[in-house]
C-alpha cells in the first residue's frame, strides 16, 4: 500500500508539471486515502534531477511487487488480515494516547493472545513490566476505577462491519476486508451484572468503530474516530443469533445438531408463559425468524438430497428426522403450522375495506372542519382573527401528525395497529368535539346560552387535539337552535366510527408486514450524521470533499448518500412552497368569515357561508381534466416551454391574483356595512310611540320630527355620552353608553325608554328581529305578517296598541329596518375560488408529480413527507400574521398575502431557472452498474484462478506418470 502512495504521489507531481495526464485521484480507484496526496505541497525554488541509479533500484522493486501480485493471482490466496481494538489508558504514561483507541491490523490467523502478548512485552520494555498491566475483558472501561500508577491496554478482537447491502455486493473475503473503516465486537452482559447467564437473560452489546482512514493503509494502526453502541435485549439476542443459523443454513451448511439452539431460543422467548414478558413487535419478530428458519431448513435438505450417494443416506434421514422433531416442536410452541408451505396469493378483497374506510374518514375531516372557523366564532365566541388563529394550529397539526404516524408505524407497531390505535384517538376526539357543542350540559336556566363557556372549550380543544393526534379533523355541535353544530360535528364522528369498524372487519384480507424502518428517519440520520462529521474534521488538515453529504461515507454506502443529495436538491425548490398554502387553507378561515357578510340567496335555494367551500372540490374535478388535455396541450403547440417549475410559478401567481379579487370584494362589502359606533362614540335612533308625529330637539344638533308610528331616517353619532334630548316639547337628560346604538322610545309625552341595539352585522348571515307590542285579549286569533329579509340584517316590528285583527291588520304593523341586509351577492366568491382552484391545479398536482419524477425511487415517501411539512408550516404562518392583527382592515390583509405570494413567486422562479432536471433512475444505474462490474471482474478473476491452478494440476500429474 506504501507503494501505492508513492506512486499516487508522483502522478500528482507529474500532474502539476504538465506532464502527465491524471493525478493522484486516478488511484482513488484503489483507496479512498489516496486523497492526503492532493494536499501535496511544492518547493517552487526546487529543480528537477534525473536520478537514474535510483529510478533502476525503483523499478526493481516495482518488479518484484509485481511477481508477488501474480503469484497471489495465480494461488488464488488473498493477502488479507485480522483486526484488533487496542485501547490505551493511563495519562502519566501514554499521554496524548490516554483514552484513546486504534485499530491494528494483523496477518491472518493471528491469535489475541499472540498480540496481546507482543504489546505487553513492548510497553513493558518501555514502561516497566511492573507498571503495565492487559485488561482481560472487551467490556466498558471507566478511566476513573483504574489506578494512576499503572499502564492499561485493552485488545479486543474486531471484525469487518458490513450492512446487509454491503454484503451482497461484497462477496469474496478480499472484497470484505478491503477499504473498510468500521467494525464491531459483541460485548455479553446480563441485567444482573453477570457476564453470562441463561438464554432469557442473556444481553449483548455492539460496538460498531469507523477509523478515520480505510484499510489497508500505509501504517498497520489507524485511530478510531467514532463508536456506536447498541444494547440488544435477551429476545433480539434470540433473533439475532436465529437470523445467523438462518444465514448458515442458506449457505447449506445444515447439520443434525441444528435443533439445540433454536429450541432453547424458542423455549425462552416465544412458550405462552414467557412470551408475555416481552414486547409483542418483538415476539412477532422471533416468530418470523423461526418462519424463514423452518424454510431454510427444508430448503437446505431439499438440496442435500439431491447431492447425496448411496452411502450417505442414512446421515440424511438422520437429518430429516430432526428436522421433522425440530418442526413439530416449533409448531406445538407457537401455535401454528411451521411446515414448509407454497406461499398463496391473497385475494385484494381488503383494498374494498381500505377505500371504504378512507372515504368515511376524509368525509369526517372534511365535514368538520368546513363549520369549524363558524363554531368558534358564533359559539364559542372568539373573535374572528383568535378564531382564525386556532383553526389554522389545528390545520397545521393535522399535517404534521401523519409525518410522526409514518414513522410509528414503520418503525414500531406497523401500519396496521397504527391506524386502528390513532383512529380510536380520532373517533373519541370527534365524539369530544360534539359533545363540546351542546348547549344542554351548562345550560341551566335555559336561556340558549352556556352557562360555562370554559367547560366547552376545554372540551372543543380535547378534541381538536385528539383528531389532530388521529391524524384527521373533524368537530361537532347541536341544541334547539338554527345553528346545529353538534349535527354538523356529531354526522362526521359517526363517519368516524363506521370508518374505523370497517377497517377492523376486514383485517383478515390484508397482507400483514413487520415494521422495516422508516426511510425517513433513515434519512434523517444520514444527514445528521455528515452534519456531525464535517462539524468534527473541520480543521485545514483534513482534505475537502465534493459535497458535504459526502462526510457520511464513513457510515452509510454511497448509493444512499447520492439519494439523499437528489431528494435535498428537490427540497430546497420547497422553501418558498408554504406561501401557496398560507393562501389556499383560509378557504376555510378568512373567506368562510367573508361569506357571512354576504347575500346567498341564490333564488330557488339558499346557500349557507360555509357551503360555499364546496366550490373548490367541484372546480378541482372540473380543471383537472381541462388543464391536462386542453390548456397544456394549447399552450404546447404555441412553442411555449411550459415546464412543470413554470406551471408551478403560474398557479401560484394565480392564487395571489385570487386574493387580490378576495380584496376587490372586501372593499365593496365594507362599502355596504353600516358605520357602528367608535370607542368614544355613541348613536342614537328615535322610534314614535304615538300615532301622530313627535318633534325631537337632541343638544347640538338640527331639529327634526319622527312621524306616527316611524322611527328616525338614520342613528345620530355623538361624541358625548350625557345628552339632553327634548321630545314632544318634555326635556330629558340621559346617559348613554359607548360603542353602543341605541334605541330611544318616545311618544307626546317625553322619552319612555331606552333600548340598547347590536353593534355588529347578525351572526352566520342569519337576521335579528325584536317586537314592541301591547298583549291584546283577543286570543286564539292570528294575523300573517310576512317581512322580506336579506342575508345579516336587523328589524325592529312595532304593533300599537290600536291594533286590532281582521284582514287588513297587517296594516297597523310597522318593520323597521336597524341595519340593512348583505346587498353583495356570495357568487362574487366564484370568480376568487376559480382562480384559487386553477393555481392549485398548476401547483399541487404539477408540484407532487415533478417531486415524484425528481426523486430516488425509493425516497418518494420522504418527499410527501415534507410536503405535507410544507403544508403545516403555511397554515403556521397564517395564524401568526392573524395573531399579530395589525392591519386596518380585512382587505388589507388580503393585498399583504398577495404581495407575500408573489414576491415568493419571483424567488421561486429564480431558484427554477437554475435548477437542473435530473434523472434518478440513471444515477442509481451508475452506483449499480459499478457494483454490478466489480462482481463480474470478480468472477472472471475467479474463472481465471480456476483455469490456472486446473492447469497447473494436469502439468503435475503428467510430470508423475513421466516418472512412474
Amino acid at each position: 500500500m506504501c507503494y501505492v502512495h508513492v506512486a499516487a504521489l508522483v502522478a500528482e507531481y507529474l500532474k502539476r508539471k504538465g506532464m502527465f495526464r491524471q493525478g493522484c485521484s486516478a488511484f482513488r480507484v484503489i483507496t479512498p486515502n489516496i486523497d492526503e496526496e492532493a494536499a501535496m505541497m511544492e518547493d517552487v525554488g526546487m529543480q528537477d534531477v534525473h536520478f537514474n541509479e535510483k529510478l533502476a533500484h525503483l523499478y526493481d522493486t516495482l518488479h518484484r511487487a509485481y511477481t508477488k501480485v501474480m503469484e497471489v493471482m495465480h494461488s488464488g490466496k488473498r493477502l488479507l488480515g485480522t483486526f484488533f481494538r487496542v485501547a490505551f489508558f493511563g495519562q502519566g504514561f501514554f499521554e496524548d494516547e490516554d483514552g484513546k483507541e486504534y485499530i491494528y491490523k494483523e496477518p491472518k490467523f493471528t491469535p489475541l493472545s499472540e498480540i496481546s502478548q507482543r504489546l505487553l512485552k513492548l510497553y513493558s520494555d518501555k514502561f516497566g513490566q511492573e507498571n503495565v498491566k492487559m485488561i482481560q475483558d472487551s467490556g466498558r472501561v471507566n478511566p476513573k476505577d483504574l489506578e494512576a500508577k499503572f499502564a492499561y491496554i485493552q485488545v479486543t478482537h474486531v471484525t469487518p462491519y458490513l450492512e446487509e447491502k454491503e454484503l451482497e455486493e461484497r462477496k469474496t473475503d478480499f472484497e470484505r476486508s478491503h477499504n473498510i473503516r468500521r467494525f464491531v465486537f459483541e460485548t455479553p452482559f446480563t441485567e444482573s451484572g453477570k457476564r453470562h447467564g441463561g438464554v432469557e437473560e442473556q444481553c449483548k452489546r455492539r460496538t460498531v468503530l469507523t477509523t478515520t482512514h480505510c484499510f489497508p493503509y500505509v501504517k498497520k494502526r489507524i485511530a478510531v474516530m467514532y463508536q456506536h453502541h447498541t444494547d440488544l435485549s435477551p429476545i433480539e439476542v434470540a433473533i439475532d443469533e436465529m437470523s445467523g443459523k438462518v444465514a448458515e443454513l442458506r449457505a447449506l451448511c445444515a447439520t443434525s445438531e441444528v435443533n439445540a439452539g433454536p429450541l432453547a431460543y424458542a423455549r425462552a422467548f416465544l412458550d405462552d408463559a414467557c412470551a408475555k414478558k416481552y414486547p409483542d413487535n418483538k415476539v412477532k419478530q422471533l416468530k418470523e425468524v423461526f418462519r424463514q428458519f423452518v424454510e431454510a431448513c427444508g430448503q437446505a435438505l431439499a438440496v442435500n438430497e439431491r447431492l447425496i450417494k448411496e452411502d450417505q443416506q442414512e446421515y440424511h434421514d438422520e437429518m430429516k428426522a430432526s428436522y421433522k422433531d425440530l418442526a413439530r416442536e416449533l409448531s406445538h410452541i407457537m401455535h401454528e403450522q411451521t411446515k414448509r408451505k407454497k406461499q398463496q396469493r391473497r385475494p385484494r378483497v381488503g383494498i374494498f375495506f381500505i377505500v371504504v374506510n378512507e372515504f368515511c374518514e376524509r368525509f369526517s375531516y372534511y365535514g368538520m372542519k368546513a363549520v369549524l372557523v363558524l363554531y368558534f366564532n358564533y359559539f364559542i365566541g372568539w373573535d374572528e382573527d383568535f378564531s382564525t388563529t386556532i383553526y389554522h394550529t389545528f390545520v397545521a397539526l393535522c399535517y404534521l401528525t401523519p409525518i410522526l404516524g409514518a414513522i410509528i408505524a414503520d418503525s414500531w407497531l406497523g401500519k396496521f395497529k397504527t391506524i386502528v390505535y390513532l383512529s380510536i384517538v380520532y373517533a373519541i376526539g370527534q365524539v369530544i368535539l360534539s359533545v363540546s357543542a351542546i348547549h344542554d350540559i351548562t345550560d341551566g336556566n335555559r336561556d340558549g346560552k352556556p352557562d360555562n363557556m370554559t367547560l366547552h372549550i376545554a372540551l372543543s380543544m380535547v378534541g381538536l387535539l385528539l383528531i389532530a393526534l388521529g391524524t384527521g379533523a373533524q368537530e361537532c355541535g347541536i341544541y334547539t337552535k338554527q345553528s346545529c353544530y353538534t349535527l354538523a360535528f356529531g354526522v362526521p364522528a359517526a363517519l368516524m366510527v363506521v370508518a374505523l369498524i370497517v377497517f377492523v372487519v376486514g383485517h383478515k384480507m390484508y397482507l400483514m408486514e413487520s415494521p422495516k424502518g422508516n426511510i425517513l428517519v433513515l434519512v434523517m440520520k444520514c444527514i445528521g450524521f455528515a452534519i456531525k462529521n464535517r462539524f468534527n474534521h473541520r480543521g485545514k488538515q483534513y482534505p475537502k470533499r465534493q459535497h458535504w453529504m459526502d462526510w457520511a461515507e464513513e457510515k452509510y454506502d454511497k448509493l444512499l448518500i447520492a439519494q439523499v443529495k437528489m431528494v435535498l436538491k428537490v427540497l430546497f425548490l420547497y422553501i418558498p412552497l408554504p406561501m401557496f398554502w398560507a393562501l389556499f387553507d383560509q378557504q376555510g378561515s378568512r373567506w368562510t368569515l367573508q361569506a357571512t357578510t354576504m347575500d346567498g340567496n341564490f333564488g330557488a335555494f339558499i346557500i349557507q357561508p360555509d357551503q360555499m367551500q364546496i366550490v373548490n372540490p367541484i372546480l378541482i374535478v372540473t380543471m383537472v381534466p381541462v388543464m391536462d388535455s386542453v390548456v397544456y396541450p394549447l399552450i404546447k403547440k404555441c412553442h411555449i416551454n411550459f415546464t412543470p417549475l413554470r406551471r408551478i410559478t403560474v398557479g401560484m401567481l394565480l392564487a395571489a391574483l385570487a386574493f387580490v379579487a378576495a380584496a376587490l370584494l372586501q372593499i365593496q362589502i365594507d362599502r355596504t356595512m353600516p358605520d357602528f359606533p367608535s370607542k368614544s362614540q355613541t348613536q342614537l335612533k328615535f322610534l314614535n310611540l304615538e300615532s301622530t308625529s313627535v318633534p325631537v330637539v337632541v343638544a347640538g344638533q338640527e331639529p327634526f320630527a319622527v312621524s306616527g308610528f316611524n322611527s328616525s331616517d338614520d342613528y345620530m353619532t355623538l361624541d358625548t355620552e350625557t345628552v339632553a334630548i327634548s321630545a314632544g316639547g318634555k326635556n330629558t337628560t340621559a346617559a348613554f353608553k359607548k360603542t353602543v346604538r341605541h334605541t330611544v322610545l318616545i311618544n307626546a309625552g317625553g322619552v319612555q325608554k331606552t333600548l340598547e341595539d347590536i353593534t355588529r352585522k347578525p351572526k352566520e348571515g342569519l337576521n335579528a328581529i325584536r317586537a314592541n307590542f301591547t298583549i291584546l285579549d283577543d286570543a286564539g286569533q292570528t294575523c300573517h305578517y310576512i317581512l322580506e329579509v336579506g342575508f345579516g340584517s336587523s328589524y325592529t316590528v312595532l304593533i300599537p296598541s290600536t291594533f286590532s285583527f281582521g284582514e287588513s291588520c297587517t296594516e297597523n304593523i310597522t318593520a323597521i329596518q336597524d341595519i340593512g341586509p348583505n346587498t353583495v351577492h356570495m357568487a362574487w366568491q366564484v370568480i376568487q375560488y376559480f382562480l384559487l382552484t386553477c393555481g392549485e391545479v398548476a401547483f399541487s398536482v404539477t408540484g407532487l408529480d415533478f417531486s415524484y419524477s425528481q426523486a430516488p425511487s425509493n425516497m418518494k415517501s420522504v418527499l410527501q413527507a415534507v410536503w405535507l411539512l410544507t403544508v403545516a408550516v403555511g397554515n403556521i404562518i397564517v395564524l401568526i400574521v392573524a395573531e399579530a392583527g395589525t392591519l386596518p382592515a380585512q382587505w388589507a390583509e388580503y393585498v399583504l398575502f398577495a404581495s407575500l405570494l408573489v414576491a415568493v413567486s419571483i424567488i421561486f422562479a429564480f431558484m427554477a431557472y437554475f435548477y437542473t432536471y435530473m434523472n434518478p433512475a440513471e444515477i442509481e444505474a451508475q452506483f449499480t452498474e459499478s457494483e454490478d462490474k466489480k462482481k463480474q471482474d470478480h468472477e472472471m478473476m475467479t474463472k481465471d484462478n480456476l483455469a490456472y491452478v486446473n492447469n497447473e494440476k494436469s502439468k503435475d500429474i503428467d510430470i508423475k506418470q513421466t516418472k512412474i
